[in-house]
């Protein structure tokens, strides 16, 4: 159990629930991180950053609720959130869950958002327009994010979904989480944010229009992949063994540096120079933060695990040169050949640094 005067913070990326890949399903997985979560209560709250549950290669049903497919069982997020209240064995272990979605959960953002500039206006008799589109930002908690019906009633009012990102407050400076399919210019229709942004005449409205293709992207990701048909040839195509990337392997293989030429996803690619310019533009023009950025940035999406700063933006390129932005990425529940799963903990103690922790689950079920 952890002192009174720390407050930690526990952040899971790409759980992905529903689909057969993830390491979820793996009951010693789950029991090694029901284990850790209990043994280190209490929390100020969990985060699931983005891709909690997989929409775009698996349905609604199968990610909260689990299924049996022919190869294993899949587990859903409710019998995951009953087993972590379980373990933890006291409602006033975990403050807060909190979510955001990302790209696979969009559907999860995109229902809500609705239902503010749309539904909720509708039906109180007002006009459509009253709220000023796009919604690009917000926060519903407890019954008025109706995920909470997955939660057990008596925690339903801790549990926050907010869109974009959220941000943990220290007097060292901000910790700001996000899911990070912004830094991805596959989930933008190929523009990436910096391209966009650097030389654009109305900041304001490019921001929006990025915004807008990266909705536009989901609607169509969630269209072809909302029928069992249509979700197999998008899983061959884009999932974890995707064809896609196997024909550029091949491409790399013959052409050798050609293969750059072709846009590639962010899939298990370290944290580099480029992703950081790509969070410096997130950060300055997304999130207002003008000439103050956030201490540390934390996100997922690319499902590798590591750490950088943007001082490795070349000097030229920085949006803020004297100020450094420690970046971390979460990892994700998908087993690579150095672990079965990656997350991280965060924890605040007034007058100290954050201190931010790599975690894995190991082949041999240890976390550490």
């Amino acid at each position: 159990m952890n002192g009174n005067n720390a407050e930690r913070y526990l952040v899971l990326s790409d759980m992905h629930f529903g689909t057969e890949e993830v390491s979820l399903n793996d009951s010693r997985v789950t029991g090694a991180l029901y284990q850790y979560i209990s043994e280190n209560e209490p929390w100020k709250a969990i985060i699931f950053s983005g891709d909690l549950l997989d929409l775009n290669l698996s349905t609604v049903t199968r990610s909260i609720e689990g299924a049996e497919s022919s190869q294993k069982k899949i587990l859903g997020f409710r019998e995951f959130i009953q087993r972590v209240i379980t373990e933890v064995g006291s409602d006033k272990a975990i403050n807060n869950f909190i979510y955001i979605p990302g790209n696979h959960d969009y559907w999860i953002w995109n229902t809500l958002s609705t239902k503010v500039v749309c539904l909720d206006i509708l039906s109180c008799g007002k006009c459509i327009g009253t709220i000023s589109t796009p919604l690009m930002e917000y926060k519903w908690q407890g019954k008025d994010a109706f995920i909470s019906g997955v939660f057990p009633e008596k925690i339903q009012d801790k549990v926050i979904v907010t869109y974009p990102d959220h941000v943990i407050k220290c007097d060292r400076g901000d910790v700001v989480i996000t899911h990070g399919h912004y830094l991805d210019q596959w989930q933008t229709e190929f523009k990436n944010i910096r391209q966009s942004l650097k030389d654009c005449k109305d900041q304001k409205e490019t921001v929006q229009d990025i915004f807008k293709q990266t909705a536009q992207y989901q609607a169509l990701a969630n269209a072809v992949s909302y029928t069992s048909r249509t979700r197999k040839y998008t899983n061959l195509l884009f999932g974890p063994e995707n064809i896609v990337g196997k024909i550029k392997k091949i491409i790399k293989g013959i052409f050798g540096n050609t293969a750059a030429l072709i846009s590639s996803p962010l899939r298990n690619k370290p944290i580099d120079s480029k992703q950081l310019s790509f969070i410096e533009y997130y950060l300055k023009y997304f999130r207002n933060y003008k000439d103050e950025p956030p201490k540390y940035f934390i996100f997922g999406h690319t499902h590798k695990q590591g750490s950088a700063s943007t001082k490795n933006i070349p000097d030229k390129e920085r949006l803020y040169p004297d100020k450094e932005v420690k970046v971390f990425n979460a990892g994700a529940f998908l087993t690579n050949k150095n672990s079965l799963a990656s997350f991280l903990s965060v924890e605040i103690i007034q007058g100290q640094e954050p201190k931010i922790s790599l975690l894995n689950i190991s082949n041999d079920y240890i976390i550490s």
